[in-house]
């Protein structure tokens, strides 16, 4: 049975989130010098234990990491392959348990051999309030999310949801987007939105004083390559999705504001932090940097209605944005950089949307 559970469970979900795992390795560990790896984890354990907010923030990002793997678990419950599941019913109620906890343990192994060194750490460094909360929070929180997916075995539990607030607002077309992003794929934003900030508050608060433009450049490429994702949903949204936009009478200029102006929205917490945290850099350079990542990903858009519409494609387009962005960014061409993207994307934008056609991914 355990050899059956670990490769529908276990190798499926370390094979599916393989580009997930790497990205946060490279974040980690490939983007630090070898010889001072051991000294940069070590100093962010230590933010971790000794500034409250930073561990409240990792917190809040490994319960979104729980909220990532039960849903797995949930989905594959729920897919036809999982339906042989529901003879694990016969078996006692605490041999079940013991067995998702085995399973969900493996799956979360990675972020537990992290929280485990960092409990150490702060035991070692008299850091105990810190540390005794990093082993609650796990152990409570693993017990926990094995027991919603062990209910599920043996209730009706669809899928996890985030409740949402009954506002009634008019929504308009050049808002689609945003709302799509705030209703649809709130998991989504609110991950983005914890790591950005949290990549933002590690450079520009933590590091007060001790950054310059080019430490800066590193946390923000990582930042726009995170947010790389949301012109490839916004566009498959408004052209499979909701494909009868299509038939709309709205003009080019309307349907180019509602990609801009639903990036714009969402890039406000971002923009904000930089305007108001990033002192070392003067007005016009923070402006720059804001106004930056709204013009990649209007650039990023564009590509998708011109060559770049499959996911290899996409990827390959995003990572050439960044590398000339390092170079750009780099010698503080901050406004020719934002310009040619800008008409780049525009005369992309205009000259394939008609022509556009989506792409059947393979």
């Amino acid at each position: 049975m355990w050899q059956v559970l670990d490769k529908l469970f276990i190798r499926s979900f370390y094979k599916v989130n393989a580009g997930f795992f790497l990205f946060f390795f490279f974040l980690f560990f490939g983007s630090v010098q070898g010889g001072s790896l051991v000294s940069y984890h070590l100093s962010l354990m230590n933010g971790i234990l000794r500034s409250s907010i930073t561990l409240l923030v990792v917190l809040v990002c490994w319960l979104f990491y729980h909220v990532k793997c039960t849903t797995f678990f949930l989905r594959i419950i729920n897919s036809e392959e999982g339906k042989f599941l529901f003879n694990l019913q016969a078996v006692q109620s605490k041999k079940q348990w013991l067995y998702f906890l085995l399973l969900y343990v493996s799956v979360y192994a990675p972020v537990v051999i992290y929280s485990l060194v960092l409990v150490w750490v702060g035991f070692a460094k008299n850091a105990i309030l810190s540390a005794t909360i990093i082993l609650l929070f796990q152990a409570i929180s693993i017990a926990f999310f094995t027991g919603v997916i062990t209910y599920r075995l043996n209730h009706w539990l669809q899928k996890m949801e985030w409740p949402v607030l009954p506002l009634r607002i008019q929504k308009r077309f050049c808002l689609y987007v945003f709302f799509y992003f705030v209703q649809e794929r709130k998991n989504l934003l609110l991950l983005l939105k914890l790591f950005s900030l949290a990549l933002l508050y590690i450079v520009l608060v933590w590091n007060r004083g001790a950054y310059d433009n080019d430490a800066f450049l590193l946390f923000y490429l990582v930042l726009f390559l995170a947010h790389a994702a949301v012109p490839y949903f916004a566009v498959h949204f408004l052209e499979k999705e909701f494909a009868v936009s299509r038939n709309l009478p709205l003009s080019l200029g309307k349907r180019l504001l509602a990609f801009l102006l639903p990036y714009l929205l969402l890039l406000l917490p971002e923009c904000l932090y930089i305007l108001f945290q990033a002192d070392a850099f003067s007005i016009s350079q923070r402006l720059a940097y804001c106004i930056n990542l709204l013009a990649s990903l209007w650039l990023l858009t564009a590509f998708l209605y011109s060559e770049a519409q499959r996911r290899e494609e996409y990827l390959k387009a995003t990572f050439a944005v960044v590398f000339l962005s390092i170079f750009l960014l780099h010698v503080q061409a901050f406004w020719l950089w934002i310009i040619v993207q800008f008409v780049i994307a525009t005369i992309l934008f205009v000259s394939g949307y008609n022509k556009f056609e989506q792409a059947v991914e393979e």
